[in-house]
């Protein structure tokens, strides 16, 4: 557990003094702090023109008491450089990141990165979306956080700074909204949260949010079992009885349409996965592995779960994670480069 500061400097003419007057303090604090492994990662946010609009700190702190502590050692928060602090707690997914730079590293001359920070919906239903697609959503970083810099997401700095003075506007409008009465309302309402936000843009996601956010999309029609006719219900008896549970998956559903379909799909399912020289727990972390690269939602999440039944834990399903992003990563770069085959590979 941590905690993530997201801090922002005044607007007033005086504040890059400020911000300048405290620099050297600051980072004192900052080197004191990352040298006892409580500070794990600062960068400041930066406008178009690389004027500083704030901070962003990750805290590897034990409890909001660490937290406490930081802020009242912090120049910036005492000088009146940050007149605005959010703080969020939260924990490091297990993705493959590359090293974050050391000291005595030179600074870049220019923006490298683009600091996104997204809220989740806080409907009731708020926790259960996110446990749905989440699985999707780490296969999606794993080879983001293994290449360094997505490549499909990267920015030109210039973009990427108008992009962050949108946001600092969109904080003021929302703050405004919200003592005049109106927060929730409005175009910044869909970006905030787990729930179809316009900021969300791969499908793997798309199509799970939209339905949470109520817009229409094509949806299968699925068979369930009181109106299903014999063929289709042998089997989904045969399923049932083969995993015992009460009732057969969506997926299932969905394919009855077609029930030869269904019946071959099933059979050939029951085949392929069933113990062998591969034991079924790695069976279904191979499935687990291939969804994730192919980028299909539901089976990742299926599969995530069975292989989870099947004995796979918290420390295999992190290594998976990093040989899929490792194997994503090389593969484009074999492909880029098209690198020929060794002689010792053609078997």
């Amino acid at each position: 557990m941590g905690y993530a500061v997201l801090a922002y400097d005044g607007e007033d003419a005086e504040a890059p003094a400020r911000r300048q007057a405290a620099r050297d303090r600051h980072l004192e604090v900052l080197t004191q702090w990352a040298g006892d492994g409580r500070l794990a990662f600062g960068t400041p946010l930066l406008a178009d023109d690389g004027r500083a609009l704030g901070s962003f700190m990750v805290l590897a702190v034990a409890d909001e008491a660490g937290l406490r502590d930081y802020l009242a050692a912090e120049p910036f928060n005492n000088a009146g450089v940050w007149t605005r602090v959010t703080h969020f707690p939260f924990r490091i997914a297990p993705l493959p990141y590359r090293p974050l730079p050391q000291p005595g590293t030179p600074l870049a001359p220019r923006r490298t990165h683009t600091v996104v920070v997204a809220r989740d919906g806080t409907d009731a239903g708020a926790p259960a979306r996110r446990q749905a697609v989440r699985a999707a959503h780490l296969a999606r970083v794993a080879p983001m956080a293994a290449e360094g810099t997505p490549r499909a997401r990267r920015r030109h700095p210039r973009r990427a700074g108008r992009c962050h003075d949108r946001l600092r506007r969109g904080h003021r409008v929302r703050h405004r909204r919200k003592r005049a009465g109106l927060a929730g309302r409005g175009p910044l309402h869909d970006r905030r949260g787990l729930a179809g936000g316009r900021t969300l843009r791969h499908p793997l996601r798309a199509a799970a949010l939209a339905a949470a956010a109520g817009r229409a999309r094509l949806m299968p029609r699925l068979i369930e079992y009181a109106e299903a006719g014999p063929e289709v219900r042998a089997v989904f008896d045969a399923i049932k009885a083969a995993r015992g549970v009460p009732d057969v998956n969506n997926f299932w559903k969905a394919l009855a349409v077609d029930p030869a379909t269904l019946k071959r799909t099933w059979e050939s399912l029951t085949q392929v996965m069933a113990p062998g020289a591969l034991d079924a727990r790695t069976k279904e972390m191979l499935y687990l592995a291939v969804s994730m690269a192919a980028g299909c939602a539901y089976c990742t999440a299926s599969h995530g779960a069975a292989a989870r039944r099947a004995g796979m834990d918290e420390g295999m399903f992190g290594e998976l994670l990093g040989v899929v992003g490792m194997a994503a990563e090389t593969n484009r770069l074999a492909e880029a480069l098209r690198v020929p085959i060794d002689p010792a590979f053609e078997t």
